[in-house]
């Protein structure tokens, strides 16, 4: 990946994580104050133009998934000054590490090597960037479309323009309308969505998942995979056709 596309990553995450509009965004989190920040996004190591896009992120769970979540906002706090450099690969590092677990990674996409990639090689971002909560108009990204446009034209947008996707992977299917809504043309993109719904059944869960990975393989056709990924796939046993 680029130094240039980090760096830009990396200073608009930090203006995203400071975002005033979030005064305007009242009582978007049932949990504490600290959690009503934003939560910009995720950037591996090793991006090459593999994006995954999800709606908005939880507010933050309980127990465990709590916890992270208030390390996180230690951690992006402290982002400023000569060290943010640093402090940034550590956030990104922290984050790799409790994605996975995630409710949306670990109810959709808990496998990622299953699919040809991993963390290190993907940027994940949210279209609305702060937590919501479960009642009210809020709770959707389609629930209050001022908010959204406005997040979306604040920082989602300026990311796609940072990161140049060249293949996105939509984890909730509206995602798509909401995209060509918002004026983001997706027509030049290669794409797929996950559509996780729980009335799916385990063959059209199979058949979307099995779009995903052709999605994904047709993206390293054109872009270099990893050496170390392609050794990875060869132990599992997955196939390495076209990579």
């Amino acid at each position: 990946m680029p130094d240039q596309i980090r760096e830009e990553f990396m200073n608009h995450f930090i203006q995203c994580f400071n975002c005033g509009f979030t005064k305007e965004c009242d009582r978007l989190s049932t949990y504490r104050a600290d959690h009503l920040q934003p939560q910009p996004g995720y950037i591996g190591k090793n991006y090459n133009g593999l994006v995954f896009l999800g709606g908005n992120p939880s507010a933050g769970g309980t127990g465990n998934h709590k916890n992270q979540a208030a390390e996180l906002y230690r951690l992006l706090n402290g982002l400023s000054g000569s060290k943010k450099e640093k402090d940034f690969d550590i956030a990104m590092d922290f984050l790799s590490k409790i994605m996975p677990s995630w409710y949306v990674m670990d109810r959709s996409l808990s496998d990622l090597p299953s699919l040809g990639t991993n963390l290190d090689d993907i940027a994940y971002i949210n279209v609305f960037k702060c937590p919501t909560q479960k009642n009210g108009s809020n709770y959707s990204v389609h629930g209050n479309p001022y908010k959204l446009r406005v997040c979306f034209d604040k920082h989602t947008r300026t990311q796609l323009e940072i990161l140049m996707p060249k293949t996105i992977i939509f984890l909730w299917k509206p995602l798509v309308r909401s995209m060509t809504e918002l004026g983001y043309d997706i027509t030049s993109i290669n794409y797929s969505y996950w559509d996780g719904a729980r009335s799916l059944s385990a063959s059209k869960r199979q058949e979307r998942l099995e779009e995903i990975k052709r999605i994904i393989n047709d993206h390293y056709k054109n872009h270099k995979r990893p050496s170390r990924m392609k050794s990875k796939l060869r132990k599992m046993g997955v196939s390495d056709e076209h990579r």
